[in-house]
This record gives C-alpha cells, structure tokens and sequence, in this order.
C-alpha cells in the first residue's frame, strides 16, 4: 500500500544511532504509508505532493526488493518529482491561472482512489464501508480524528509549491526545501529527546553552509523575502512530522489503510476549503466552467457547452487542460511512489534518489525552462546534495552520540 505529502518529501532520516527507524512520514509529499505504530520510529520529510506517511521498517541497509527493482523504483520518484514541479514552474511561467488547492484536491482524490483501489484488490475490504457500516465505526472515526492536524498542515504544505514554484526555479526550491532535515533533526533532538550522531550533526552544518551559499547567490537575493515561504513549507512539513511521531506513541488502533483513507479525507476537505475561498465562484460553476477555475491570460480553459451542446476548446485551451492534468497525474504518482519506496528499497537507495533530485533538477529546469543557473548555484546543490546524502547513510562518525538541550 503506497503513499504524502508530499511526502517530495522526503526520505528515510536515520535519526540517532540506527535504533528503530520506522519511518512513519514521509511526505510528499506527498505520499502515505503508515504501519503498526512503533514508538521508536521516526518520521521524515520526503519532497513530492501530498500528504505521507511511511509503513515501519527497520533501519538496515536490507531491501526487500532486487537491486534492479529498487533502483527502477527510485528513479520512477526521482523522474516524477522532478516533472512534477518542472511541470507547476512551466505552468506559472506561461501563465496558466488554475485553482492550487483544486489541484491539490484531484491529486489526493487521485491517490485516494488508487489507495481504496489496492486495499480492496489485497483482500476485498472496501475501507469506506468499513467507516460507514462496521459496528465500530464511531470509535474509528474518533481515533481518526487526530489525523485532521497533520492533514491539514500538509494542505497548507502542498498549497505552497503551487506558490513558491511560482516565484522560485525548481532547483532553487529544491535546495531551500531540504531544510526541513534541518528543522526535523532539531526538532527531535529538542522535543523528543532524540540523541543525533556526530555524522549527521556534520551533515547538518554542511547543509547549513550548502543553502546559505545558494541564498548568496545574486539571482537568489533578488527575491529573498519570499524565502520565508520555503521555509515556512519546509517547517510545516517537519512539524507535521513531529506531531505524528507524537500522536503514534499514544497507541492508535487504526490500521495502516484506515490511517491512509482518514488523511485524504481530511485532506480533500481542507483542499476544497482553501478552493472555495480562493474562488467562491466555484460553487456555483459547472465542473469548473465559466469559472475562470482554470484559465491563461487570454483564454478560458474549460468553457461552457456552446448552444449545440458540445464542449468547445480552441488550441490554448486543450494545452491547458492537458497541462493540468499532466501536474494532477504526476502529483498522483510522486505521493505514492514515494510510499513505495520509503516501504521497500534501503536507505543507500533512498539517499541516492534524493541527492541526485536535487542537481538533476537544476540542471533540466536550466535547460527546459531557461531558469538562471550559475557556478555558484551548482556549487550549492553538489554541497546540499553531499549532505543529504551524509545524513542518510551510515558510516563514519555513527557511533558518537552527542546530547543537545538536555
């Protein structure tokens, strides 16, 4: 069962000294996954869209998958995650005006479905009767109420990319993100008492020099006040984080499918919230027609039916329903393969596909887009990279602990 958040995200962090990293979110997000709550695990930021949470897995360097398998599953959420914001970016450049949180809304109805879908093909349980029609289902809806917080918080998380996509190039906001291991490493060592090793403060510090080095970038300064809504995404995704870590330890009942059907649920609801009040006009509008729900600078993209009765698109229009179909479709894909991949390829693995994203995407959004990319920014995403990838592997430095704000 995969899946946000979205969960891009982010990967599995090896928080103190190997013991019990059950990554329980993941992001994506922008994906979701959750199992049977340990309390030693450990949730992680994981880039993509949508909300995700991550089945518990011991922290070995074991995969349960072949090598080629793992490898083609990394590079399927490395591929998608890098289109998919490659894909918002080109649509705020051409200036394609839709509803973000209507987006946000069909990607997680979009991995809803796909989650109901693969839960009744394992074993013919079809979750929402289960929530509907079981005998207990009042203490199900109680104990999923909870899930409304990160929910929500991720709502506001995935709703950022539409926004910061919009001022930053995908490999700027690609660096900036990655502060959410900053926030998540501190915040465990602070809040939950969590010990870190020597290494990963290291990889820390090299993160710290790698992001200050792109926001010295001349292109960057440019807009730095709008670095605090990166930031801000990235801070919500490590509190989200944190506060299913916390919310676990009490002892949830709910089973991982239960907990997957309750966060996209309350993540449609917030969605369709945050559409409405951004165009209220959508409720009165008919599949979003007439609405503007969906437009560029000179042509409405989904229009009403001409006085035939057939649906009339002219060429800017079909590119543009195409286009947001395309971002919905890869938003889908990043959440779940997300989940996939925190529940079924190792650690080195997961370390590689996050590191690489990070250049890779630079690179193509250099080269497809015509964003700037200097010297200095390259220099920033190798430093990034090389600690993203410290931080999430095992080697030297592991087996000193060192004990902050105790």
């Amino acid at each position: 069962m995969a899946d946000y958040a979205h969960k891009k995200d982010e990967d599995a962090a090896l928080l103190g000294n190997g013991d019990g990293q059950a990554l329980r979110n993941a992001a994506t997000q922008d994906g979701e996954e959750r199992a049977d709550l340990l309390s030693t695990s450990v949730p992680v930021p994981f880039g993509g869209a949508g909300t995700s949470t991550v089945s518990a897995v011991p922290a070995t360097a074991e995969s349960t998958l072949p090598l080629l398998q793992s490898l083609g599953l990394a590079a399927t959420y490395s591929l998608t995650s890098m289109f998919f914001f490659l894909l918002i970016r080109y649509s705020k450049k051409k200036q394609l005006v839709y509803n973000n949180a209507i987006a946000v809304f069909f990607i997680e109805t979009t991995k809803l479905a796909v989650s109901v879908a693969l839960k009744y093909r394992e074993d013919g349980e079809f979750l929402p009767a289960t929530l509907l029609c079981s005998p207990n289902r009042r203490t199900l809806w109680r104990e999923g109420l909870p899930y409304a917080v990160p929910s929500f918080l991720y709502a506001v998380y995935n709703n950022l990319t539409f926004f910061n996509l919009n001022v930053f190039d995908p490999g700027t906001y690609q660096v900036f993100m990655q502060t959410r291991i900053l926030f998540t490493g501190i915040f465990f060592s602070i809040l939950l008492k969590r010990d870190l090793t020597l290494r990963k403060w290291v990889a820390l510090v090299l993160l710290m020099i790698g992001v200050a080095s792109k926001y010295l970038s001349p292109h960057t300064l440019q807009i730095d006040g709008y670095i605090l809504f990166v930031l801000l995404q990235s801070l919500l995704s490590s509190t989200a984080g944190v506060y299913n870590e916390y919310a676990f330890k009490k002892g949830r009942h709910l089973s991982i499918h239960q907990q997957n059907f309750f966060m996209y649920l309350y993540a449609l609801f917030f969605n369709a919230v945050f559409g409405i009040i951004a165009d209220p006009s959508i409720l009165t509008s008919r599949v979003f027609a007439a609405s503007g729900a969906i437009t560029t600078t000179t042509t409405t993209i989904m229009v009403t039916p001409t006085s035939e009765g057939a649906n009339t698109y002219d060429e800017p229009a079909r590119i543009g329903i195409l286009l947001f179909l395309s971002i919905v479709f890869f938003g889908a894909v990043t959440g779940l393969s997300a989940a996939f991949i925190l529940k079924f390829i190792n650690v080195i693995v997961k370390a590689f596909a996050s590191a690489i994203e990070i250049l890779l995407t630079a690179v193509m959004s250099a080269v497809l887009l015509g964003d700037a990319l200097t010297g200095q920014d390259v220099v920033a995403a190798c430093i990034v990279m090389s600690s993203v990838g410290l931080y999430y592997t095992q080697g030297l430095g592991d087996q000193s602990l060192i004990t902050c704000w105790r």
